[in-house]
């Protein structure tokens, strides 16, 4: 007798895959890029940006050098009067941009701030201000005041307001909405409730293992 086997299954022909449409996104994505690209291959034409520029830059670059050394300090008092002034000058733009923040941070948070217009501004000045290079505001506050402490203390106060706001609403955002929402219920007014969530930005405090006591199965050693 011979032994009867299975037939064998026919193989499956591969199915024909078709490529996806691509997206909108996709396809902005890659106008972007692509306008990008041109603009940068633009930009390095116009410029003339290229091997012999930087050889003919060279002769300025060791002049430059040259009149750098020898490094000729100033005397020790005026280092110090001038350490003075430049420390001076960070203080007065920290307390600047922390008062600047205060107000920002306010309107740029979702729970203090539910009319979206004014937070999405508030946002957007903390991203515009962030974005600005201190020397760019040093050089518009230069023209405006002159030389001067006023200038440096303007253009870091201003471009501070970025990092400092957006710490200062990120905090009010994290803050427990059980106090406002108490307060909302009593009929406080805007400012009552958002007074005790800008006057808590802190940390809270670590939650204390609970008791030992007969009931509970697991105590807390320390």
């Amino acid at each position: 007798m011979t032994a009867l086997l299975p037939p064998r299954p026919k193989e499956r022909e591969p199915e024909a895959r078709t490529v996806p449409r691509p997206s909108l996104t996709s396809i902005g994505v890659t106008a972007v890029l692509a306008a990008w690209l041109l603009a940068s291959l633009w930009s390095v034409a116009s410029l003339k940006i290229n091997v012999a520029t930087f050889a003919d830059s060279l002769g300025n670059a060791a002049d430059f050098v040259s009149r750098i050394f020898p490094l000729d300090f100033p005397p020790l008092a005026e280092i110090v009067t001038m350490t003075g002034q430049t420390l001076a000058i960070v203080t007065c733009a920290t307390a600047l941009s922390v008062i600047l923040s205060a107000g920002i941070a306010l309107a740029a948070a979702r729970n203090t701030t539910p009319a979206t217009p004014l937070r999405w501004a508030a946002r957007a000045t903390i991203v515009v201000t962030r974005a600005i290079p201190e020397i760019v505001l040093a050089i518009l506050f230069l023209r405006l005041f002159g030389l001067g402490a006023v200038a440096g203390i303007l253009a870091l106060g201003i471009h501070s307001v970025g990092m400092v706001g957006k710490m200062y609403a990120d905090a009010i955002e994290d803050t427990d909405a059980g106090p406002r929402d108490a307060l909302r219920a009593a009929g406080a007014t805007w400012w009552q409730q958002v007074a005790p969530a800008a006057s808590s930005l802190r940390p809270s405090p670590p939650s204390s293992p609970p008791p030992c006591t007969a009931s509970t199965s697991t105590c807390a050693h320390p």
